[in-house]
C-alpha cells in the first residue's frame, strides 16, 4: 500500500490459516525483513493503479486451449502491453446472436508493473506461490458473505491514499478502477466517483448494479 508493505503471517492447518502476525513496514525494513526471515514461501497482492480488468468473449471450448485463446484475445484488444501477466475467470457462456459465447473476465497487468513487486524476493532467493491483484483477493471475501451470484454489485475499499472500487459478478471481479483519494472516509469527492463508476458500468458495460458495499467502512 503506497510506500509501505503488509506482511501477514500465517500457519498452514488442516482446517486452513490461522494468523500469526500482521506489521506494516517501510521498504527498507521490508528488504531487512526478507533477509533474516524463514518463511518456506510467500503470495504476494497487489493493487497497482495501471492494472486492467477486462470482459472479453471467446468461443467455448476446451480447458486445454482456453487459455491461450484469453491471452490471445486479450493481447488483440491491448497492443500496448508487449509482455504481461493474464489472470482470468470464466463468468459463465451466453447466447448472443445465434452462437454462444464464452465471457471472461480478465485481469492484465505489465511485467514492468509486477517486476519491482518481485525484486525484493529475487535479490533474497524467496519463493513466491502466487502473485494475485487485491480486488480478486476482495471479491472472494465478498463472496463468502455476500449473495452475490443474484445480481451484479459495486465494492468499494478504502485504503487511505486510494479508493478501489470493483464490479463483482457471480463471484468474480469483472471490472476495477483505482482512484486517488483525500484520505481515509468518504468525502463528496469519493461518492462522485463511486457515481461515475456506476454511470460506467451501465452504459459501457451493460452491467446495472443495484448497490454498492463499502468494505470497510470504520476508517
Amino acid at each position: 500500500e503506497a510506500d509501505d508493505v503488509q506482511i501477514v503471517t500465517v500457519q498452514s492447518t488442516g482446517a486452513g490459516l490461522v494468523i500469526e502476525r500482521c506489521i506494516t513496514l517501510n521498504r527498507s525494513e521490508f528488504d531487512a525483513f526478507l533477509s533474516v526471515d524463514r518463511s518456506t514461501e510467500y503470495l504476494i497482492a497487489i493493487n497497482p493503479p495501471e492494472a486492467i480488468f477486462e470482459t472479453i468473449q471467446i468461443p467455448p471450448t476446451t480447458k486445454k486451449l482456453e487459455a491461450t485463446l484469453i491471452r490471445s484475445e486479450a493481447g488483440r484488444l491491448h497492443p500496448e502491453l508487449s509482455s504481461f501477466a493474464c489472470a482470468y475467470q470464466v463468468l459463465g457462456d451466453t447466447p448472443s446472436e445465434g452462437r454462444v459465447i464464452r465471457k471472461v473476465a480478465c485481469c492484465l497487468i505489465s511485467h514492468q508493473v509486477i517486476m519491482p513487486a518481485l525484486e525484493p524476493f529475487i535479490r533474497h532467493n524467496k519463493i513466491v506461490r502466487q502473485m494475485i491483484a487485491t480486488p480478486h483477493i476482495l471479491s472472494a471475501l465478498v463472496a463468502d458473505v455476500a449473495d452475490s451470484s443474484s445480481e451484479p454489485i459495486l465494492c468499494a475499499h478504502d485504503d487511505g491514499q486510494r479508493k478501489t472500487l470493483f464490479l463483482l459478478e457471480n463471484g468474480v471481479a469483472s471490472f476495477s478502477r483505482s482512484i486517488v483519494s483525500n484520505g481515509y472516509g468518504w468525502d463528496p469527492l469519493d461518492r462522485q466517483n463511486v457515481a461515475m463508476t456506476l454511470d460506467y458500468c451501465f452504459q459501457a458495460l451493460r452491467v446495472r448494479s443495484t448497490r454498492v458495499l463499502v468494505l470497510n467502512p470504520l476508517h
